[in-house]
């Protein structure tokens, strides 16, 4: 669980996004030990409100080279992020999809409220598949 996370945060630290900033996130566990994806997300644009983001969640063994048993999940969540400034919103995700553990999660796309959307790299590269 500890390597997990660590990936986890590892993978956000890295991660910026078009106009808008993956600030922190976080996974806790409720009192039935669902799991809870908690970001905040930071709006850098000037005049748009963010409005939609989804967040893709992949399930599957730890080992990274087994491709044949991955299963993503989105989430969508509506909030209203004015333009600069951060807010955290949360997401309880499945526990298992397939019988197999949440591994990694992002943002994979965000609406604004002139409809535009942005799309991660890795969606538009995936041809929509993700």
């Amino acid at each position: 669980m500890k390597r997990l996370i660590i990936l986890m945060i590892g993978l956000f630290a890295m991660q910026t996004l078009n106009a808008q900033t993956m600030v922190d996130s976080e996974i806790v566990y409720d009192e039935n030990f669902n799991p809870i994806v908690k970001i905040c997300l930071d709006n850098d644009t000037q005049s748009k409100t963010i409005t939609t983001v989804e967040v893709t969640i992949q399930y599957g063994t730890s080992n990274s080279d087994d491709f044949l048993r991955k299963d993503y999940k989105k989430y969508t969540k509506f909030i209203q992020i004015t333009p600069l400034r951060s807010q955290w919103f949360s997401i309880t995700v499945a526990k298992t999809s397939n019988n197999y553990p949440p591994q990694h999660f992002f943002v994979s796309r965000v609406r604004y409220s002139d409809g535009t959307i942005w799309e991660h790299e890795i969606v538009k590269r995936s041809g929509g598949l993700l």
